[in-house]
C-alpha cells in the first residue's frame, strides 16, 4: 500500500479524486480479490459484505502502521502521531470497499443470485478503476492515448479478478 509521505509532499496537491487514486485503487482490488476468492462458496450476503470490509480495514490498517513505522524510524518523530496523519490521508482505501458492497446489495435486492451479485460488483469496480486510472493518466501529464494506456492498465486489475472468480467460482 503506498502511503508514503516524500511522494506526496514532493508534488502540489492534486483534485480530490486523482490525490486518491491509489488508495481507492487498493480499496477496490482487495475488495474484488474476496469477491472473487469468495465466488465459489456462495456465502450469505452479510457475510460476504463483513467479509469486503472487514479485509479492507485489516488490509488498509496494516498499511497504516507499516507506513507509519517507516516514517517513525526515518523521522525520529512519533509512530502515533504518524499513524493518524497517514490513516486520514489513506481514508478512501476502507471507503471505497463501500462501493462493491452497495452494487451486492442492490443486485440482491434486485433478485439476483450472489454470484450474478458478485459480477455486478466486479464490473462496476472495473469501471471506476478504468476512470480513476484516465483521471490520474490526466494529472501526470500524460498525452490522451496515454491516459487511456493508465486507464487499460487500472481496469486489467479488475479483469484479473474476474477471470479469477470465474476460475475460482467452478
Amino acid at each position: 500500500m503506498e502511503l508514503d509521505e516524500t511522494a506526496e509532499s514532493a508534488h502540489a496537491p492534486a483534485p480530490m479524486p486523482v490525490r486518491e487514486a491509489s488508495s481507492v485503487a487498493i480499496g477496490l482490488v482487495v475488495s474484488g480479490s474476496v469477491i472473487a476468492a469468495a465466488a465459489g462458496q456462495q456465502p450469505p450476503l452479510v457475510a460476504l459484505c463483513v467479509g469486503i470490509v472487514g479485509s479492507v480495514v485489516v488490509y488498509w490498517l496494516a498499511g497504516v502502521y507499516a507506513a507509519a513505522l517507516a516514517s517513525g524510524i526515518r523521522s525520529g518523530r512519533r509512530v502515533f502521531h504518524g499513524a493518524l496523519r497517514i490513516a486520514g490521508r489513506s481514508w478512501p482505501v476502507p471507503a471505497s470497499s463501500l462501493l462493491p458492497v452497495g452494487a451486492l446489495v442492490i443486485a440482491s435486492a434486485l433478485g439476483a443470485t450472489i454470484a450474478t451479485a458478485a459480477t455486478i460488483a466486479l464490473l462496476l469496480s472495473i469501471a471506476v478503476l478504468f476512470v480513476y486510472g484516465y483521471l490520474a493518466g490526466r494529472a501526470a501529464g500524460l498525452s490522451p492515448a496515454g491516459r487511456v494506456g493508465s486507464a487499460v492498465i487500472a481496469a486489467a486489475l479488475g479483469v484479473g479478478l474476474l477471470v479469477l472468480k470465474g476460475v475460482v467460482g467452478h
